[in-house]
């Protein structure tokens, strides 16, 4: 028995490397190289029960992020959702005046569009500019997250824009790449032009005198997208237009957006009051057992998938085997539908406090551990063989595993994906299952 349980751990974690790198169906892998009489027999097995359901998620980080996403979209089975950013904006230069008796012409604050945006963007939206209250600051060395939140009462910009995230756009008669241009209000526009001085002296003065702005749109109930920008852009700025007594007309001033700017985005989901009866069930009210039918994933910290094997050590009990390979395959439930759904996810294991952490397969990298949605099968496909080993040792301890948005404060996409005991209006091949590829050695 001591020599059956050798081989089996043996097998265990050398099995899984022989089959990633071969090409051969797994019920034939070796069939030329063995004598008939000492062939292994490989087995395929989707039977592990699953136990799965839908969770809110708490927050992620938002701070300084590649890409920054501004707007409100609708969507039938999830609600509304907006995006919100809180920036600082510095003087592109030090000791800055603005002339004897400035007059302003207009102010604008603008964003450049990364060309990606989810939902629809023939909707106008109502965007609003705020500053950020004096006695507020973005600390740039400081971790924000998407539910949090800074005073700003003074409003600055009140407007409704149809979003154009692929046409360029002229300014003074120069075509640039889009952007969003947001005029704010004259009132703050002369505030800027008879700031103290002191107050334009030196970026540290500055944001003491505007620690920054927050830029929000106003919930929508039906249509509406969720734009992305790059804040740190040429074209990301504050610009204010003004004429004075000693240089004229025709003036301008620039001020940055830049990668040294603190900035966070805050996102809303508005306790889901909007979404569809199924979804509030299952995901706010709590009612689990939904989760064999329909399950439910989205980005901007809106809802994650728990999931567990809850008898996977059954398979301890099964004879001699060897687990050569797990997969866990995951089915689009509307793959046909108006939501592209997340590129790529991300499958995660509980820790006893509470916490969340990489499953060791994740560590071999993507072209093994998988991850990323096939659009032509409606899928997405892990490998975590490593995860399943470790669930199988004696004494392990199992609290479950995740199911997130890989790159979730950078996209707003959701999807709907099949439970692992859907109803007759789904088919069942389509169910979310782990997949057990192994080897009977009783012989």
């Amino acid at each position: 028995m001591l020599k059956r349980r050798t081989i089996f751990y043996i097998l265990i974690f050398t099995l899984p490397f022989l089959l990633v790198n071969c090409n051969k169906d797994p019920e034939r892998i070796g069939v030329d190289l063995q004598p008939e009489d000492d062939r292994l027999e490989v087995y395929v097995s989707d039977t592990t029960s699953v136990y799965a359901y839908s969770v809110l998620v708490d927050s992620i980080r938002t701070d300084e992020t590649s890409v920054s996403m501004l707007g409100s979209y609708y969507d039938p089975v999830f609600g509304s959702s907006t995006s919100s950013i809180y920036t600082q904006i510095r003087l592109s230069t030090t000791s800055t005046t603005f002339g004897v008796a400035p007059v302003l012409d207009s102010i604008v604050l603008a964003f450049e569009y990364t060309g990606s945006y989810y939902g629809d963007t023939s909707y106008f939206q109502n965007f609003k500019v705020f500053r950020i209250n004096e006695d507020e600051i973005i600390l740039g060395d400081s971790s924000y997250y998407s539910n949090q939140e800074l005073q700003s009462d003074e409003e600055i910009a009140n407007v409704y824009i149809q979003p154009s995230p692929t046409d360029s756009v002229m300014v003074d008669t120069l075509k640039y790449k889009a952007q969003l241009r947001i005029p704010l209000s004259e009132e703050f526009g002369y505030a800027i032009l008879n700031a103290d001085t002191a107050d334009l002296a030196s970026n540290d003065a500055f944001l003491e005198f505007l620690p920054g702005v927050y830029v929000t749109s106003e919930q929508v109930y039906w249509g509406g997208a969720i734009l992305a920008f790059d804040l740190v852009a040429v074209n990301s700025r504050m610009s204010i237009y003004y004429s004075n007594d000693d240089e004229g007309d025709s003036l301008s001033y620039d001020f940055t957006i830049s990668s040294g700017n603190a900035r966070f985005m805050n996102f809303e989901h508005y306790n889901y009051e909007n979404a569809d009866a199924s979804f509030k069930a299952q995901v706010y009210n709590e009612d689990t057992a939904l989760g064999d039918d329909k399950l439910y994933l989205q980005a901007m910290a809106g809802v994650k998938v728990r999931f567990k094997f809850p008898y996977i050590k059954d398979w301890l009990n099964n004879g001699d085997i060897a687990i050569n390979e797990a997969r866990l395959i995951i089915s689009n439930y509307h793959p046909d539908d108006n939501f592209a759904p997340p590129g790529e996810l991300v499958v995660l294991k509980r820790n006893d406090d509470g916490t969340a952490g990489f499953i060791p397969d994740q560590f071999e990298g993507t072209g093994y551990y998988g991850g990323q949605y096939d659009y032509e099968s409606g899928e997405y496909f892990f490998r975590i063989s490593r995860q399943v080993q470790y669930l199988l040792t004696d004494g392990a301890e199992d609290y479950g595993m995740e199911l997130v948005v890989s790159g979730g404060s950078l996209m707003p996409n959701r999807s709907l994906l099949v439970g692992p005991n859907p109803g007759p209006a789904n088919d069942l091949s389509k169910r979310l299952k782990l997949q057990i590829i192994y080897t009977d050695i009783t012989n």
